[in-house]
């Protein structure tokens, strides 16, 4: 009796462990958001950023522009996943006297607002990065349009300090182009 005793408890934790943990792919995942202080700096970072450099006839302009996900993501590349909470574009021209240069680096992000920190991976394509391309930068807000990013990568170090680039809607372009249009026109006729 004992035997038949300890068997049937057996089966009842085995059944109800794989009850609990699920079975086949419609396991049930809770979908994720974003913590609290995760959403304060994403909040704070969403949008273009940019810095313009002129060293003797020598013009240079970083953009970082930031493109929050309504959520973490996990993307899966390379035989790993990782959670990330957007991305980051970031464009350096630099204007020579007779040549400009342009580079762009795209990278998938997360951040991490105990050390103050943006951590991600190259982006490669749509829903895949690239573990070699690891770039971290620390970050520090002076205020709601002043920002600093150093870049903390290995062999680098470079801090940039950056002013919220204020973009225009479209109907503000149109309408102050059409004033424009009528204070020219007025001129023509004086």
């Amino acid at each position: 009796m004992n035997i038949q005793k300890y068997t049937y408890i057996i089966l009842m934790l085995f059944t109800s462990a794989i009850i609990l943990t699920g079975c086949g792919e419609e396991t049930y995942i809770e979908e994720k958001s974003f913590l609290k202080k995760e959403k304060e700096v994403l909040e704070k970072l969403n949008g273009s950023w940019s810095r313009k450099v002129s060293i003797d006839e020598i013009e240079s302009l970083d953009t970082f522009r930031f493109e929050i996900f309504d959520k973490p993501t996990v993307l899966k590349s390379q035989g790993m996943q990782a959670e990330f909470h957007g991305k980051m574009i970031w464009t350096n021209t630099t204007v020579y006297l007779d040549e400009t240069e342009a580079e762009e680096s795209s990278i998938y992000f997360y951040v991490e607002p105990k050390y103050e920190r943006i951590c991600g991976y190259g982006w490669v394509s749509s829903g895949k990065y690239d573990t070699k391309d690891a770039q971290v930068f620390d970050y520090v807000f002076f205020n709601e349009d002043s920002l600093k990013l150093t870049e903390n990568t290995i062999g680098h170090s470079n801090s940039k300090e950056l002013k919220r680039v204020i973009e225009e809607d479209e109907d503000e372009k149109t309408e102050d182009s059409e004033e424009g249009e009528d204070v020219s026109a007025e001129e023509e006729l004086l």
